[in-house]
């Protein structure tokens, strides 16, 4: 127990922490059918074992499953059909069968692809995009029993999460001379949960289905360039648009006076993020050298429950660096 003259009692229960003991085990397999192609197969098994828990949280102890298990199976495959450009694409599938937390998945899916391509080390473009579906039907929320003296809990009725998100990439890089390269590149950033949200911890009946989602779209463009052995510069700018929104159905609940009107409207944001930034290095010798830095960051947010944390921020940044090896090493 902890002893503190200023809690209303100055006597709290401090819970027993927890050790986790973890097991893993792997093994792979691969194949190659042609000398531009591979394939790779994958087994990932984690196990684990938590001491010090119940099923129900309580003053000292913790609510967790004492076990968890969680099998992963994969294939991938890597094809280089013409000089210059590679390409891979790797699909897996895990289960688990007692998901500790409530994000924790039972079941997800998985999928990646990557491509690059070089031209003489000219010029250069790449892409990836990763797609993660995850699901469990059993997400366990504990309610406080009232009264709350002694502090105990009760066990919700079960609900179901879902997890759908998207994330792409591509970008492309040119060496049009000797010591400078410019590049460009854009990311779509894309997530969507579903699940019943309790909007009381201690009243059954206070649930609604809800939805959060947020999406974002991020420019970049930048430039380095090598004056001479000893000194580089570096300029790039970026602009993110993102929109994020935390929206449950329309719900009056019967159990306490309250309903879900209005949440969406007081948790929508729609902000516009703009960075300039840039960079000059220089060497004086191999172990001391010094860089200077400016950064110009904007903040916009369109929602006017949002609109007082608009503003921008400048940066400076010098800074030295020396480093040196102990005689005789």
């Amino acid at each position: 127990p902890l002893s503190n003259s200023f809690f209303t009692d100055p006597v709290i229960v401090a819970k027993t922490p927890s050790e986790t003991t973890r097991d893993l085990v792997t093994g792979t397999v691969s194949y190659r059918p042609r000398l531009d192609l591979a394939l790779v197969g994958e087994y990932r098994g984690d196990f684990l074992r938590r001491d010090s828990v119940t099923d129900l949280p309580s003053e000292t102890t913790w609510g967790l499953p004492e076990s968890t298990s969680t099998h992963t199976g994969s294939l991938s495959a890597y094809y280089r059909p013409v000089k210059g450009l590679k390409t891979s694409a790797h699909y897996s599938y895990a289960s688990t069968d007692h998901p500790a937390y409530g994000a924790s998945f039972q079941n997800r899916h998985e999928a990646k692809l990557l491509a690059t391509y070089t031209v003489n080390n000219r010029w250069g473009l790449t892409s990836h995009a990763i797609l993660r579906r995850d699901r469990n039907d059993e997400v366990r929320k504990y309610l406080v029993d009232f009264p709350f003296e002694p502090l105990s809990f009760s066990l919700a009725p079960l609900t179901a999460r879902s997890t759908n998100s998207e994330n792409a990439n591509i970008g492309a890089w040119w060496v049009p001379c000797k010591g400078l390269t410019v590049g460009a590149n854009y990311s779509y950033l894309h997530q969507e949960v579903e699940q019943g949200v309790l909007f009381t911890g201690v009243f059954t009946g206070s649930q609604a289905a809800s939805q959060f989602s947020s999406r974002s779209h991020v420019y970049g463009v930048n430039a380095s360039y090598a004056l001479s052995q000893k000194s580089d510069l570096a300029v790039s700018a970026q602009q993110i648009r993102s929109s994020a929104a935390f929206t449950p159905t329309d719900t009056t609940f019967t159990v306490f006076p309250g309903s879900t009107t209005g949440v969406k409207e007081i948790t929508e944001q729609d902000t516009v993020i703009t960075s300039l930034s840039a960079r000059g290095e220089y060497r004086f010798t191999s172990a001391l050298s010094t860089t200077l830095e400016y950064s110009f960051n904007d903040y916009n947010e369109l929602k006017s429950a949002y609109s007082s944390y608009n503003g921008t921020v400048h940066t400076i940044v010098a800074a030295v660096a020396a480093k040196w090896l102990p005689r005789g090493s």
